[in-house]
């Protein structure tokens, strides 16, 4: 079996190459494992669970070389602990549920006395694993952790299942240090570009205000910034976007967005490319007009504008700057809509009237 397909605590530690990688420090195949971890980071806990078990296996290997056991006798050993194992599955660790045999148990490297030890020291782990994971939760200290960016700042956040944010300037995110074992969930408050790792059993839920969206493993951002609409953008995979208030849902494909109001609008399809522009540094301006101009570069610079002798109508803004200093993207916007400017340090005066 491909060591991507695994899916229980017992398929890792059957896999010679694993418990090599687990027991020996100079192993050939840590590079293959270590690579293995970042590229499924949803496999995290199966594989620290696996390694305790490996090391518990190792220590108490010696005590059953004196076990004289037939196959047959492995087999029925087996099953009972498979039946243990099934009546586990419906609680709350059913990751460790053994996949029943239809034949002889595989025999490992340690031959059949190391098999018995498996055998017993995973009926072992099963009347025991709830017990740990108690006192675990117990222990462990979970707090709320937020993220907080000032105009102007930008930052990157990997979280404890692998996934990651890129956080826009201005913008505040809030999350427990470890997510619990039924959901992942962030309180979103400004713009954010999620990238998430894939876990079946735990969704990953932005909260937005009366909004929230949902993913399994995708990319997405959400633009939400106080007073204005929020706009929620797929990248890849599949989210889910609800309205607790009206019960309402709609589901989005890659390339599709909606925008958040009293309500989920009308699924439309979207540019990505703009829609995540600004996590490659580029200012996007798509017939905006000059106040949420202003508010773009308040944001982006972390400076503050004051404007005098406006007109009553100003034309939009299309434009797009990579990389642009603020002193450069001022003066190409004060030829195109005839104003002049001053920078005393953050703060920028705008005045219509002297140009």
């Amino acid at each position: 079996m491909n060591a991507k397909e695994y899916a229980t605590v017992e398929q890792f530690v059957m896999n010679v190459r694993f418990r090599d990688y687990v027991l020996n420090p100079k192993s050939e195949h840590r590079e293959y494992w270590e690579s293995y971890l970042k590229d499924h980071p949803e496999k995290i806990l199966l594989i620290r669970e696996a390694k305790q078990m490996v090391l518990w296996l190792d220590r108490n290997k010696k005590e059953s070389l004196s076990l004289e056991l037939s196959e047959s006798e492995v087999l029925s050993l087996w099953n009972k602990i498979h039946q243990k194992a099934t009546d586990k599955a419906a609680s709350k660790h059913s990751e460790l549920s053994i996949p029943k045999k239809s034949g002889p148990f595989p025999i490992l490297r340690y031959g059949i006395a190391a098999s018995i030890v498996l055998l017993l020291g995973f009926g072992w782990w099963i009347s025991t694993q709830d017990k740990e994971l108690i006192l675990s939760a117990e222990e462990q200290q979970v707090a709320w952790v937020t993220n907080t960016n000032a105009p102007g700042t930008k930052s990157s956040i990997r979280l404890s299942d692998g996934s990651k944010i890129t956080l826009n300037a201005g913008s505040e995110v809030r999350y427990k240090n470890q997510f619990d074992s039924e959901s992942r969930e962030i309180f979103l408050s400004g713009e954010a570009f999620f990238e998430v790792a894939k876990d079946s059993l735990r969704p990953f839920i932005v909260h937005t205000g009366d909004f929230s969206t949902q993913a399994l493993g995708t990319s997405f951002n959400i633009r939400s910034f106080e007073g204005k609409n929020t706009q929620v953008s797929l990248v890849t995979g599949i989210i889910q976007v609800s309205d607790r208030r009206l019960h309402a849902e709609k589901i989005l494909q890659p390339g599709e967005g909606v925008i958040l109001a009293d309500e989920i609008g009308h699924i439309r399809q979207i540019d990505i490319q703009k829609a995540i522009s600004w996590t490659q540094k580029i200012i996007s301006l798509d017939q905006a007009d000059f106040e949420e101009v202003l508010d773009e570069l308040s944001n982006w610079f972390g400076v503050e504008f004051h404007l005098e002798n406006a007109p009553r109508s100003i034309p939009s803004t299309t434009a797009s700057y990579q990389d642009e200093s603020l002193e450069n993207i001022l003066l190409g916007l004060s030829y195109k809509l005839d104003f002049s400017y001053e920078i005393q340090g953050k703060e920028i005066f705008i005045d219509f009237s002297k140009k």
